[in-house]
């Protein structure tokens, strides 16, 4: 059996040798094997067609989702509550002890020099011819208070002297000039001299002076510089001469030592107006 319905040509005439070769084979008596084959051929044809013929599920597009618009707020008319009060601010503490402290016309404090703390006296300025008024009034106060022990307490005695040494020597005055050139009389002729701040300053325990340039204050509980000093080693020995004057206990070259005690303070001084001077003053609390 031959095949003749294809047109003629190259691959029409391979196709046919093919078909025919097959056709010859299926033409041929069926051997127990050959069936078995046949049926399998059959059945992966026959799959084979129903898998090209099956049509393809048709893929559904999907639908964005439909968002619902949310539900208008109302604006209620009742009026907003008020904003809560601000938090109190945390109050700044206190220093347990005062750093500085006014007496009379002075002021005392600490501070720090290269890292150290130094106890610091600040008093007013005295110009030249404030230095004239002052000399002027020491000599008149020197001169009454042998008649009058109690005149440096005579505040109206004071101001009217240094008013009328103002008016000679034709300065201009105000009450806290007055105040000033009071402050360095009472403390050169019935306080201490430069002393006298440290004697009024309830803080300060101890004074102590090793020469005219050195003096230490025990402060509280802790020894500290100051700025205080003699000018020179006669000016220190002068305060210690002041010293033996005013408590009735002379000292000289030969008996240079010096030992005061009074019920709120102790004084030991040693004059050596050759090399220098030194005291310490020990307060009583």
């Amino acid at each position: 059996m031959s095949t003749k319905f294809l047109y003629p040509n190259e691959n029409n005439n391979k196709t046919l040798e093919e078909l025919d070769r097959i056709v010859k084979i299926l033409q041929k008596p069926k051997s127990p094997e050959l069936k078995k084959n046949i049926r399998i051929l059959r059945a992966f044809s026959k799959s084979l067609f129903i898998i090209s013929h099956k049509k393809p599920k048709s893929t559904k597009m999907q639908q964005p989702l439909q968002t619902q618009p949310l539900p208008k707020v109302q604006q209620s008319s009742a009026p907003l509550p008020p904003p809560p009060p601000p938090a109190p601010k945390a109050a700044t503490p206190k220093p347990s002890q005062p750093q500085e402290e006014i007496k009379q016309n002075n002021i005392s404090k600490l501070k720090k020099e290269n890292g150290k703390l130094v106890y610091d006296l600040i008093e007013p300025a005295m110009e030249s011819q404030d230095w004239k008024i002052y000399n002027k009034l020491r000599q008149v106060v020197k001169k009454n208070i042998t008649k009058d022990p109690t005149i440096l307490e005579k505040s109206s005695f004071l101001e009217s002297e240094i008013k009328k040494a103002a008016t000679e020597l034709k300065i201009k005055y105000s009450d806290s000039y007055i105040q000033k050139i009071k402050y360095y009389l009472e403390k050169n002729i019935k306080g201490f001299g430069k002393m006298d701040p440290l004697m009024h300053d309830s803080r300060v325990k101890e004074i102590s002076c090793n020469s005219y340039n050195d003096i230490k204050v025990v402060f509280e509980s802790e020894t500290l510089p100051t700025n205080i000093q003699f000018d020179t080693n006669q000016e220190l020995n002068n305060f210690i001469l002041g010293l033996s004057e005013k408590y009735g206990k002379p000292v000289s070259d030969t008996k240079p030592d010096l030992e005061i005690k009074l019920p709120n303070m102790e004084i030991k001084a040693n004059y050596n107006p050759i090399t220098t001077s030194s005291f310490t003053i020990k307060k009583i609390m």
